[in-house]
């Protein structure tokens, strides 16, 4: 009988890579295996953390993906879990658009779930702790239609990816992910959810061709925008209500970075 279907996720299991494993967290490359790093980890030294690497090829080795099938398998809904909150660093040097995902293999249509909104981990920026909800309102189904209960009692695979859209797979990307920490949650607690450093905060219009308009905010702010490879492109100040001339920027998918947390996606026409 293969491991997951002996495996029972739990609420508030942690997974901190302290045992000097992977700790059942893998991929389908062999050219890029994950690996346990000893130490530098969000804890400082000796702090163990997991390495996820990608190097942007057409084969699986291009895809930034990592799951896991065992411990991480179970029962969503009866463990109450309704979070997962990890810490992250992007040690290389393109932008990270990152998912979750899972999948309930009992079912022949193929049933499969992704988050609707995508965390930016940007480069340079070292650990932060981030949070995804994972209750029906933040999953998207891929390509089925089943209830979210219907799958979550009996999750097979949970994937930790890089992808612009709600997908099982990952993008190609040329890209160094460090994870650590990984937890089972029923509440936000007090680690950093980026939606709500997002709410209130807006940015008008998007797509945008001149200027961008910031408002809710609640005093000056730093900001730095980056391009989707994670280059940076221009940083400033800016007031609420005022404007950030994007006119210098090449058409295509940007990320407004505030020092309030904030992470805002828009479109340069």
């Amino acid at each position: 009988m293969p491991l997951f279907a002996m495996a029972q996720v739990a609420l508030n299991q942690k997974d901190t890579f302290e045992n000097f494993t992977t700790a059942n967290w893998t991929k389908s490359s062999s050219v890029l295996p994950n690996q346990n790093i000893f130490s530098d980890g969000p804890a400082g030294a000796d702090d163990n953390f997991l390495r996820v690497q990608s190097d942007g090829s057409t084969g699986s080795s291009g895809q930034l993906v990592t799951f896991n099938n065992a411990q991480w398998a179970g029962n969503y809904v009866t463990a109450g879990i309704t979070y997962i909150s990890m810490d992250v660093r992007n040690s290389g040097a393109s932008l990270i658009t990152l998912r979750l995902s899972f999948f309930n293999t009992a079912w022949t249509n193929d049933p499969k779930w992704s988050s609707i909104n995508p965390i930016a981990v940007l480069p340079g920026q070292g650990w932060s702790t981030i949070i995804f909800p994972i209750n029906a309102a933040a999953m998207s189904r891929l390509g089925h239609t089943n209830a979210y209960n219907t799958d979550f009692n009996n999750i097979h695979e949970f994937r930790i990816l890089h992808n612009d859209a709600p997908a099982w797979d990952g993008d190609p990307i040329q890209a160094s992910l460090d994870i650590d920490n990984i937890q089972a949650r029923n509440s936000n607690l007090e680690v950093v959810d980026l939606q709500l450093l997002n709410k209130g905060v807006r940015i008008a219009p998007n797509p945008a061709s001149d200027y961008l308009t910031v408002s809710g905010l609640e005093a000056a702010a730093r900001f730095d925008i980056y391009d989707l490879s994670g280059r940076l492109m221009t940083q400033g100040l800016v007031y609420d209500k005022q404007n950030i001339d994007v006119q210098q920027l090449l058409s295509g998918i940007y990320f407004l970075k505030l020092e309030t947390g904030a992470v805002l996606k828009f479109v340069k026409r």
